[in-house]
């Protein structure tokens, strides 16, 4: 059993020991660690009242014919524990009958995870955390017991401790990510949770890719995630987890973070001028894992993109003018000139359309220059200027189908922007 030290708390006679509030919690480590304290205990009540132990069978009647059935006294004490929503200690005989039926069958972890809650609510906090370190002796899969020992640990400022409970009841209990991640993602801005954290995520974990994608597309502080995702390095989980961790890109560039998407890009995920300043259409630049700081093809309807070498070749039907290519740039303030050439295509109709540059700012975009592609094959351009305000540019290929109604096409290459 475990030797760590259980400080003694004022019990309130009911429910599990509570922390001592007349201590004010330093900020930082402390403080953390209570928050996590304070989510096992919520969470570890939650699941002993969810009322779902006994919807399969009927353990009284089991316990009428065999009185020292085990499953049938460990779901009788879940019952109690529901209806009375984990606030009243067991009877005597049903605790005495799993004390007596566990010296038969020693290796239950979940009768020793009950009598440790019945001892927790009669205040004998000695024994509670003895059960309870038996349980997750005998199986770590237990939840309950994982929970009520990660806030023990929480409450020691045992960091090793509380992310190994941690890590237990995530990787045997995928149905309570849904409950326990956000809360996480909420600690993903103290620098002492990601210390502890980034060991766990550069081993195999099952919830570890799970947890990551979830809180790049969720988590309300995508600069802690991003500090998350450069400080584990390297992150197990193969490819997976590089497709999780270019996602922080699209989310960066949705909220018109275009100079923090691109520092991300060359930190963790380790690309260079070859594909975030080359405007080109090539394989490293149309990339589709990295979009939109590579050409991102969108596929409406009426518009179809293939990439050819270094060229787009662009063929629409008839409709409403339709985002064809789309791709985020960070641009230093300054006048700036983007270049393409146009090729027509033969024994079809010329598609129609628009190259467009624009300033996203939040959810906002501000045009800075559009060009309409034209007719005639060769080189065109778009000046525009990027404001001191401006995070980066977006452009966009607007296609849309010829006057007659007819398939129409349109072949593109020698994409580059230059300053001037």
């Amino acid at each position: 059993m475990s030797s760590v030290r259980l400080t003694r708390l004022r019990g309130s006679g009911s429910k599990l020991p509570p922390v001592d509030k007349r201590r004010r919690p330093e900020l930082g480590t402390r403080h953390v660690l209570l928050l996590i304290g304070g989510l096992a205990l919520a969470f570890y009540s939650f699941q002993h009242t969810s009322g779902n132990v006994l919807a399969r069978t009927n353990p009284a009647q089991a316990l009428a014919i065999d009185g020292g059935n085990l499953r049938a006294l460990t779901k009788i004490a879940d019952k109690h524990f529901v209806e009375g929503r984990g606030e009243q200690p067991l009877p005597s005989n049903v605790s005495a009958a799993l004390r007596l039926q566990l010296l038969a069958q020693p290796l239950d972890s979940r009768a020793l995870r009950l009598l440790g809650m019945d001892a927790a609510l009669t205040s004998d906090e000695e024994r509670a955390l003895a059960l309870m370190n038996a349980s997750s002796n005998v199986s770590r899969r237990d939840a309950g017991a994982q929970l009520y020992l990660m806030r023990q640990a929480a409450l020691e400022n045992d960091w090793g401790g509380t992310m190994s409970h941690l890590d237990a009841v995530l990787s045997s209990r995928p149905a309570a990510w849904e409950h326990l991640f956000p809360f996480f993602f909420k600690l993903l801005g103290y620098r002492e949770f990601r210390d502890n954290l980034t060991p766990l995520l550069q081993q195999e974990r099952p919830w570890a890719v799970p947890f990551l994608r979830q809180a790049v597309e969720t988590a309300p502080n995508v600069d802690a995630v991003a500090a998350l995702l450069r400080e584990a390095q390297p992150i197990a989980g193969g490819q997976p987890a590089h497709e999780v961790e270019a996602r922080v890109l699209a989310r960066y560039a949705a909220m018109g973070e275009v100079v923090k998407a691109d520092a991300f890009a060359r930190d963790v995920l380790e690309l260079d001028d070859d594909v975030l300043s080359n405007a080109g259409l090539t394989p490293a630049t149309t990339v589709s894992m990295y979009a939109p700081l590579t050409w991102q093809l969108s596929v409406p309807d009426n518009v179809n993109v293939t990439i050819d070498g270094e060229q787009a070749n662009v063929r629409v039907t008839a409709g409403p003018p339709s985002s064809a290519m789309t791709r985020y740039f960070a641009l230093p303030a300054g006048k700036h000139r983007f270049h393409w050439s146009l090729r027509r295509p033969q024994l079809t109709p010329l598609a129609e359309g628009a190259f467009a540059v624009q300033c996203p700012q939040g959810d906002k975009l501000i045009p800075l220059g559009s060009r309409r592609l034209g007719s005639r094959e060769g080189r065109a351009s778009i000046d525009f200027t990027v404001p001191s305000d401006c995070d980066g540019v977006r452009i966009d290929l607007l296609a849309e189908g010829n006057v007659t109604g007819a398939v129409a096409e349109v072949t593109l290459f020698n994409l580059r922007i230059a300053s001037r």
